[in-house]
């Protein structure tokens, strides 16, 4: 457990020091804009600039699924599979960054997938 809290502040650290803008983006609509900015606060450390993975893995795929088992994944840490993830993905039921306190709101969740879903 401590070992898993070292490791998101870690990288949660280097996120805060990436660029603030990824590689050519096509126009984005408002929901993949504010999912984009959700990415990059709470994501990209572990997922990369271009949700192409690092020390987590790809996560594009997710943006094609359904906002329940979505939901599941950034909440309870189960994959579509209803498998647990990796120990490392936080669970968000505390919110994300910089809103921290309250549980995501399906909106965000779904801004968040419409982002996913925009990454080639």
């Amino acid at each position: 457990m401590l070992r898993r809290a070292l490791l998101v502040l870690l990288w949660s650290g280097l996120a805060a020091a990436l660029p603030a803008k990824s590689p050519a983006q096509p126009s984005l609509s408002p929901a993949a804009q504010a999912g984009r900015a959700i990415y990059f606060a709470n994501c990209v450390g572990c997922h990369g600039l271009n949700v192409q993975g690092g020390l987590a893995p790809n996560i594009r795929r997710a943006g094609q699924g359904s906002l329940a088992s979505f939901k599941r994944a950034v909440l309870q840490g189960k994959g579509l599979d209803g498998r647990p993830l990796a120990l490392t993905m936080p669970r968000y039921t505390r919110g994300f960054r910089p809103h921290l306190g309250r549980q995501p709101t399906d909106t965000e969740l779904r801004n968040l997938q419409s982002f996913l879903k925009t990454v080639k």
